[in-house]
C-alpha cells in the first residue's frame, strides 16, 4: 500500500542521511588520503623569538591515523635550525566540522650560525591540536608543539597554525 512505501521512503532516506554524514566525518581522516600541508610557528626561548615553517607530506594508513615526513626550519637572531624527518599523527572525535589530532616526530637535523655549522644531531617533536574541516579537502590546524634536536639546547616549546590538504584516492 501507499503508506507502507511512503514509512519505507522515509526509513530509506533516513538510513542514507546517517551513512553521508558517517561518510562525511572520516572523508578527510580515512585510509588512503594523501596529505600536503604544514604549519607556520611563532616561538619565543630564552628570550629570543624565532619563525618555524614546517611544510610536510603524508597519508592514511588506516582510518584516521596518518604517517609521513616533514622539513623543519627555524630562523631567529642570526640562527638557522633544519630538521627533518617521519612523523605519526593520530586523529580522535571525529566529526563533519573538526578532528583533534595528536603527533609525535623523529627528527635528524643541525644548526648554523654566523657562518658556523653544527654536526648533525637527533632529536623529537611532540604536539596536539585541532583540526576545522572548512570543506571535503582542507583543514586548517591549531596547536601547540615542543620539539628538541641535539643536546645542547632546552627545546623550543609553539603555538602554530596550519593546513593541510587532503586528497582522496
Amino acid at each position: 500500500s501507499k503508506t507502507k512505501f511512503k514509512k519505507m521512503k522515509k526509513i530509506l532516506f533516513a538510513m542514507a542521511l546517517v551513512l553521508t554524514v558517517s561518510f562525511a566525518a572520516n572523508a578527510q581522516t580515512e585510509k588512503g588520503t594523501l596529505l600536503l600541508g604544514g604549519n607556520v610557528m611563532f616561538q619565543s626561548a630564552d628570550g629570543t623569538s624565532t619563525f618555524t615553517a614546517t611544510p610536510n607530506i603524508g597519508g592514511f594508513i588506516s582510518n584516521n591515523l596518518a604517517i609521513g615526513g616533514e622539513f623543519n626550519i627555524v630562523s631567529g637572531s642570526g640562527t638557522t635550525i633544519w630538521a627533518i624527518g617521519p612523523y605519526i599523527k593520530p586523529y580522535f572525535a571525529v566529526t563533519p566540522s573538526g578532528a583533534l589530532f595528536a603527533k609525535g616526530s623523529f627528527l635528524v637535523g643541525g644548526a648554523s650560525a654566523s657562518g658556523m655549522s653544527s654536526d648533525t644531531q637527533v632529536g623529537f617533536g611532540v604536539g596536539a591540536g585541532y583540526a576545522f574541516f572548512l570543506n571535503k579537502s582542507v583543514a586548517l590546524e591549531l596547536g601547540a608543539g615542543y620539539s628538541k634536536v641535539g643536546s645542547n639546547n632546552d627545546g623550543v616549546f609553539g603555538i602554530n597554525l596550519g593546513f593541510q590538504i587532503h586528497f582522496k584516492k
